[in-house]
């Protein structure tokens, strides 16, 4: 508001000097007021008080220096407001991010089932920074530049209401005008960044796939869907420039052919001597044709408040998304696991497909239970469940006779520790991703850890402990990583264990020192194992058989074989694909 008060005092005084420079003896004398002057003669009263009865030089002096002394206000002003407005737009951007990371960390694994990784990439980086152009727009002109409209049409008004009535009745049909094209530009803003989402995503997907995309010969066939998304962006972004084009010129003549309406009205009204004065209709054009300046900074900046709205949906989009509680509201600390866990008649599905369906099992502590079956069978999905990444759909998990719904998610993942197939490694060094969960551990339990789990190669790495494990720990083998997760799940101390395939994707030697750590990380712990090579179970206490959801036979190797058809199976194509790659 200062600024916009002496941004709009310094024209009012601009129009004074012309009229000392040009006409002096036309200026109105304080002893000239009447007795009871309206405002706009008492406010030019106000400044010829400073060139009155003096010299033209002497007025013009004092006119230069006022002028100057409130430009040097102005622009004071104006760097503090683009101080302050800059320090809360930049505010407003990292709680935005802040809260959208926060939220999408949160939800459940059914949420990120259901959505692209890369569409939450694009709103978290691409979509935040089009807000924030909507956000630096609305702060630094949508409150300046209406502020510096409504003093100087105050002005207008006090000059003459008149004419000010006729610019007023003008504004409506450009409004109107700027309304249609603003909608269409908001629509063109939604789909590209919905494509920008799509691109995102599947640049994600392959370069993740890159190996795979080598290993056919499909560069050609990418490269081609790559441009075939990129074309489809670049059409819905001419469209939008299109309007974009047509938006700042439509707004100039807009402004043109209404200043020139006015002045023409305006120029009557002097000539007549019905409205105003020559030195009210000289100060009334100059407030008039800067008031068009500050009105064309908001049609201009229409088309990045129609793109950041349109970014704004997708953003709280996510942020409306409610969370899911997986866990009930008089959930207790659980800090020892002491008797069993146990499967009560749970079943599990994904949207309309049955996964899981009516699963009784209970695991002893201390014992080591093994879940075999073909793909699909639901052996991930039983694991999944009791990490409580999702809830069943009917029936009960239970530690201890406590439903894991009622354990605090804290202590429920203290129990509970994972090593499974697809290590998951951050692009950090080997030291950090071995306390990952765990930090806070002294240098002895971190050796013990990687004596336990056969990972001594850290020792011979160039770097040691500091050498980073780059992008999902791609610097590393297979087996490396299997041993930092394993090495990382001893130092969590666990009494639960659950082992996913953890050797299904190795080599014979590197499966053979990852087997040794998992026989010693399974010592003295209860421990669920899906199994995809069957010789890595052979010794556990109970082999559970899973086909299409559901139990249907559980007991020792040997037993199984004796009984179990559908193990025997599994077995015998174990052995049948052993002797192929011998």
């Amino acid at each position: 508001m200062l600024y916009a008060i002496s941004n709009t005092a310094s024209l009012w005084v601009v129009a004074s000097l012309i009229q000392t420079i040009f006409k002096p003896e036309e200026s109105v004398s304080p002893d000239a007021l009447p007795a009871d002057p309206g405002l706009n003669e008492y406010l030019k009263g106000l400044v010829s008080r400073l060139i009155v009865d003096i010299d033209p030089v002497t007025a013009l002096t004092r006119l230069s220096l006022l002028i100057i002394s409130i430009f040097l206000l102005k622009n004071l002003f104006l760097i503090i407001k683009r101080l302050l407005f800059g320090r809360m737009e930049l505010s407003i951007i990292v709680d935005t991010r802040n809260k959208l990371y926060s939220h999408i960390t949160r939800q459940t694994m059914s949420y990120y089932d259901n959505h692209k990784q890369g569409d939450f990439m694009s709103i978290i980086m691409n979509d935040v920074l089009i807000f924030r152009q909507a956000i630096k727009v609305i702060f630094d002109k949508m409150v300046t530049e209406p502020a510096n409209i409504v003093i100087t049409i105050l002005l207008l008004f006090i000059i003459s209401w008149k004419f000010t009535l006729y610019v007023l009745i003008m504004f409506p049909v450009s409004i109107f005008i700027f309304w249609i094209v603003g909608s269409s530009i908001r629509r063109k803003g939604r789909r590209t960044l919905r494509q920008m989402s799509v691109i995102t995503s599947f640049l994600q997907q392959m370069l993740g796939a890159f190996r795979l995309i080598k290993s056919y010969h499909k560069e050609s066939d990418e490269i081609q869907n790559f441009k075939d998304r990129n074309r489809k962006f670049f059409k819905i972004q001419m469209r939008q420039l299109r309007l974009t084009a047509i938006n700042s010129p439509l707004s100039e003549m807009v402004g043109v052919v209404t200043g020139a309406l006015l002045f023409m009205i305006g120029g009557k009204m002097v000539i007549t001597g019905s409205a105003m004065d020559s030195e009210d209709f000289l100060r009334y054009i100059i407030l008039l044709f800067s008031v068009l300046s500050p009105v064309k900074n908001l049609t201009s900046v229409n088309d990045s408040i129609q793109n950041g709205l349109a970014a704004a949906e997708r953003i709280f989009n996510v942020l409306e998304t409610p969370i899911e509680n997986l866990e009930s509201p008089h959930a207790v600390e659980k800090i020892n696991f002491e008797k069993e866990i146990e499967f009560r008649n749970v079943s599990f599905r994904y949207e309309s497909h049955d996964v899981l369906k009516n699963i009784n099992l209970v695991i002893p502590k201390g014992k080591s239970y093994a879940l075999v079956g073909a793909s699909g069978s639901g052996k991930s999905t039983l694991a999944d469940l009791l990490c409580r990444f999702y809830l069943p759909r009917e029936g009960q998990i239970l530690i201890d006779g406590t439903d894991i719904r009622d354990i605090k998610a804290e202590s429920l993942y203290k129990l509970i520790g994972t090593v499974s197939q697809d290590v998951q490694m951050l692009n950090e060094t080997i030291r950090d991703n071995l306390t990952y969960g765990s930090e806070g551990i002294n240098d002895a339990s971190i050796d013990r850890a990687v004596e336990i789990a056969n990972a001594g190669f850290i020792h011979d790495l160039e770097q040691g402990w500091d050498t980073i494990a780059g992008d999902q720990g791609v610097r590393l083998s297979g087996g490396q990583k299997q041993r930092i997760a394993i090495a990382r799940a001893v130092l969590r101390n666990p009494p639960i264990l659950i082992l996913d395939e953890a050797t299904s994707s190795l080599d014979t030697e590197s499966e053979r020192l990852v087997q040794n750590s998992l026989n010693r990380l399974m010592k003295g712990r209860t421990s669920l194992i899906i199994a995809h090579r069957l010789s890595t179970i052979l010794d556990a206490d109970q082999i559970v058989v899973l086909k299409k959801g559901q139990i249907v036979c559980q007991g020792t190797h040997t037993e199984l074989l004796q009984s179990c058809p559908d193990y025997k199976k599994l077995y015998k194509q174990q052995i049948r694909n052993d002797l192929e790659k011998d």
